[in-house]
């Protein structure tokens, strides 16, 4: 059974990412990535026993709004229904405790996993933000308008 518990910065550290999260993971300012996260709002970790699957949050932005975040461990393949039941049942509790009206997120447009599992959490597209990706990457702007 997965477990949530609070985030903190030592699991974004200890995360064994899948590859597409790499460049992510290993730029510089990581750890500082990690911190504002832990600070920013509501965010948890999913663990299937000891093993670390997820990392997960919302930074309050302003009052009304959120920008989700989200970075998985290789192991998540495993857990996809269960991922999915989590996520949205943890985003809606977040976005009602906080009276969120709107939560956006980025994918990275060379992650296309990335857009449909925002998509399948009720995400819409808003647009292509060039370059915007701490390695010149593309992304894709979503949100959830409640």
């Amino acid at each position: 059974m997965i477990e949530l518990r609070p985030f903190e910065i030592e699991h974004a550290m200890q995360i064994l990412v899948r590859p597409e999260q790499y460049s992510e993971k290993n730029r510089g300012d990581f750890e500082k990535w990690a911190k504002i996260n832990k600070e920013g709002g509501p965010a948890y970790s999913a663990f299937y026993g000891e093993t670390l699957l997820a990392c997960a949050g919302i930074r309050i932005m302003w009052d009304g709004v959120g920008e989700a975040w989200a970075i998985f461990s290789k192991e998540i393949i495993h857990f996809k229904k269960s991922a999915y039941v989590i996520t949205r049942r943890e985003l809606d509790r977040i976005i009602t405790e906080n009276n969120l009206h709107r939560v956006q997120a980025h994918a990275d447009a060379n992650f296309p996993l990335a857009s449909r599992f925002l998509e399948g959490l009720g995400f819409e597209c808003e647009c292509l933000m060039k370059k915007f990706q701490p390695n010149g990457n593309n992304s894709y702007l979503y949100s959830k308008v409640m």
